[in-house]
């Protein structure tokens, strides 16, 4: 199962070029990670405080494979590629609407403890849920 969102390209997301920025599509890989983070109800919408999610990022990558340009529309599909200890890994897939792909990105996400300062297992429950997206 993928999990599916939308981006629309600002004009202040492309750069000298014209197309998107490189540094852009790290935000909407975030915003497609943060949506489907509150669908499958480990934050609330609306959170305002880093303690309000539950993982952060250990590594993020982006392969940029066509240019996209301002006032496009981007889905964005979001998939499970591993489950680890302490850590999963989501791969995104943008594409326009015609199917083009725009870009493939890679995070990896770990379960933080606020308290200690430091990454803690899964809990069963989160993996459980994680495994919806396989």
């Amino acid at each position: 199962m993928t999990y599916e969102t939308q981006v629309k390209v600002r004009f202040s997301d492309t750069d000298a070029l014209g197309h998107i920025n490189n540094t852009s599509y790290f935000a909407y890989l975030e915003e497609a990670r943060i949506d489907l983070l509150q669908h499958l109800g480990f934050t609330a919408p609306g959170a305002q405080t880093q303690r309000d999610f539950p993982f952060m990022v250990a590594s993020a990558s982006c392969d940029f494979k066509n240019q996209a340009y301002a006032g496009e529309i981007l889905h964005v599909s979001t998939s499970l590629e591993r489950i680890g200890n302490s850590s999963f890994t989501l791969q995104h897939h943008l594409t326009r609407d015609d199917g083009t792909e725009v870009a493939v990105g890679t995070a990896v996400l770990v379960y933080f403890d606020f308290q200690s300062g430091g990454t803690s297992p899964l809990t069963k429950e989160m993996k459980q849920t994680l495994q919806s997206l396989s």
